[in-house]
């Protein structure tokens, strides 16, 4: 058995395809996984640039976030081509394996982006979506939270930092994979989230302020 931790970044589909953004309002720009073995060790990385159909550019804010230009992409797959090499390298070698993402976005911007670029749902697909895991909505069932939670958050209440660059495909699966080997000992995580989360709330406690001594609204200068 192996486990798979995939995390996708986008850019928004241009104005122009009315009909295309009803559906799918952004397509797949980077796809990164890491692998880890039964033993929970880091054995494969992943990284792929896909090349957007229906946008003309790469918005700033993207480029800002991601670090990726459209020059990045110029050469690089569609996702007809991306989606199944991806799924194809899930499945070599036949061996069992489950995917984690960060919540359940992932998965339906996989299917939505299918969907209007027409592309069939192949054997290795089939397999991919089936073995599918929103690991985003495990956590927040183990920390009983009815709000979802962000993969950043849920490293700090854990007690681990952002290893690496956020809104990095690969590190950001990286990081959920990290979470997800902590998590694996749910006793002792909890016990750290609730040692972490009292010793916040001391120091919030434990925060006095000059305003809190005097009342500087009856003071007249």
């Amino acid at each position: 058995m192996k486990y798979i931790f995939i995390d996708l970044e986008m850019n928004p589909v241009d104005k122009r395809f009315k009909e295309i953004k009803e559906i799918c309002r952004s397509e797949i720009i980077e796809i990164g996984a890491i692998v880890l073995d039964e033993s929970f060790r880091q054995i494969e990385s992943y990284r792929e640039y896909v090349k957007p159909e229906f946008s003309s550019q790469i918005m700033v804010g993207i480029t800002d976030l991601t670090g990726i230009s459209l020059n990045m992409l110029v050469g690089a797959d569609t996702f007809s081509v991306a989606i199944e090499k991806f799924a194809d390298w899930c499945c070599k070698d036949g061996e069992d394996f489950m995917v984690y993402a960060w919540s359940g976005n992932d998965l339906e911007q996989i299917q939505k982006e299918m969907e209007v670029k027409h592309i069939p749902e192949s054997a290795t697909l089939s397999k991919l979506f089936g073995n599918w895991n929103d690991f985003q909505e495990y956590f927040c069932r183990l920390i009983e939270s009815e709000k979802p939670v962000s993969l950043e958050r849920a490293l700090a209440m854990a007690g681990y930092g952002f290893d690496g660059k956020m809104h990095d495909a690969m590190w950001d699966a990286k990081n959920t994979a990290d979470l997800f080997v902590a998590s694996q000992n749910e006793e002792e995580l909890l016990q750290n989230i609730k040692m972490i989360q009292e010793k916040t709330e001391h120091s919030e406690e434990s925060a006095v302020t000059l305003g809190d001594i005097f009342n500087f609204g009856k003071i007249s200068f």
